[in-house]
């Protein structure tokens, strides 16, 4: 396809394109050409199941004939040339081009579809469309490596018409441009599915998982915030993670944000909830805990309380550095072993005694609630029956310590009761 209009005169300001019906912005999915499907047609707002409705404009002040072209601009002003292209009927090199008979009438395009292109391919689209002239806002062509991923999941449609004047398509008209579409399969709802923790001390710092429906990994924050009694937010702040803390888009790890007040005596209630910063939506909120910061001696002296807060690495490090632990672990697995058994524990070479022991191992827990998980330096696990009782089961593996939970799930149950 040659370029088809040069050296045009422009027309009275009273001719001019206005759109009757807007695309919908999140009906519409951009495929890529290799998925050999096609790409579907956009929606207008007000399509039904009852009135299947398409992009319309009409041409107001003129009556005649009209080339009209269509291309893809980029969400943002500036409007520059997108390099995603439209495909379907009278589409060509990702432009569409046909002439409207009849000014006088609504002209709507029922058969339009959007074709996304592979990062890899942008230079090249963007050359293309310098080519073919295409450039409604003259914006010029220089963008192709600096479009992020924002502005490739997003497009706005550019209608131009060109006025019949003496046998030639010669009076263009000032292009406007369509509401902003949304790539449909990266504009999942937003939802928290589960918490792997609904709790965090005021320092914040705390490891959580989240888990929730598909997420684009760059355009996806998690947002704590608190709310007054008349809806004003006195307090909001976005968890501390990377674009590669996203796994498979269905889940997040991040840290919790400290609170506006760290030195707090009591516990806080907050929410949190997903925010996606490309069109602002949320998810559904769910309640969070902010809890007074504790040392560990605090939260040891109380039988009610929650558990210390340890780390996937634990060996009693938090304590001391020089902790270490010997324990013939292929001599007791399996074995149930008095804790006044249990090896000498040292703490900058000073011998613990039985009693500080005793009040680390056995927290006054609910008969048969689970088991409390110690991994320590070496990657060996160690672990009891949370049950007020002189024998303790140990038993050992060779996994990795980063692979064993955390004391989360305790101290959420000590948190609840």
């Amino acid at each position: 396809m040659q370029p088809l209009y040069h050296e045009l005169t422009p027309h009275p300001s009273h001719v001019r394109i206005e759109i009757i019906e807007q695309p919908q912005q999140r009906a519409t999915r951009f495929r890529y050409e290799c998925e050999g499907r096609c790409a579907g047609s956009i929606p207008g707002v007000r399509y039904s199941d009852r009135l299947k409705s398409f992009p319309t404009i009409r041409v107001v002040g003129f009556n005649g004939r009209a080339k009209v072209r269509v291309s893809c601009v980029t969400a943002g002003v500036p409007y520059r040339v997108h390099p995603h292209g439209l495909v379907g009927r009278n589409c060509s090199d990702g432009i569409y081009q046909n002439v409207i008979e009849d000014c006088r009438l609504n002209y709507s395009f029922n058969n339009l579809g959007i074709q996304c292109i592979k990062k890899q391919l942008i230079p090249d689209a963007i050359q293309k469309r310098q080519e073919l002239g295409v450039d409604p806002f003259q914006e010029g062509y220089n963008h192709s490596h600096s479009l992020n991923h924002h502005e490739l999941s997003a497009i706005r449609l550019c209608f131009e018409v060109f006025l019949e004047i003496s046998s030639t398509y010669s009076r263009p008209l000032e292009p406007v441009v369509s509401d902003v579409i949304f790539d449909k399969k990266t504009l999942e709802e937003l939802v928290i599915c589960q918490l792997s923790s609904v709790s965090a001390p005021a320092a914040g710092g705390k490891t959580i998982i989240l888990t929730c429906e598909r997420v684009t990994r760059d355009d996806i924050q998690v947002r704590f915030f608190e709310k007054s009694a008349a809806g004003l937010v006195l307090w909001e702040a976005f968890a501390d993670f990377q674009p590669s803390n996203v796994h498979k888009q269905v889940a997040i790890t991040f840290k919790t944000p400290p609170y506006l007040n760290s030195d707090i005596k009591n516990d806080v209630q907050v929410l949190v909830e997903l925010f996606r910063p490309s069109d602002k939506k949320t998810s559904e909120p769910r309640t969070f805990t902010i809890y007074p910061n504790r040392t560990f001696s605090e939260s040891n002296s109380s039988s009610n309380g929650p558990l210390p807060e340890f780390n996937q690495s634990f060996a009693l490090s938090s304590l001391a550095s020089s902790t270490q632990l010997d324990l013939d672990l292929e001599a007791t697995n399996g074995l149930s072993v008095p804790y006044q058994q249990l090896p000498t524990l040292e703490l900058n070479d000073t011998a613990m005694d039985d009693e500080f022991l005793q009040s680390l191992m056995t927290q006054q827990q609910p008969p048969g609630f689970g088991n409390a998980i110690y991994p320590d330096q070496n990657g060996f696990q160690y672990s009891h029956m949370l049950e007020t009782s002189s024998n303790l089961p140990i038993s050992s593996s060779a996994s990795s310590a980063a692979d064993y939970s955390s004391y989360d799930e305790v101290s959420d149950y000590h948190e609840a009761a």
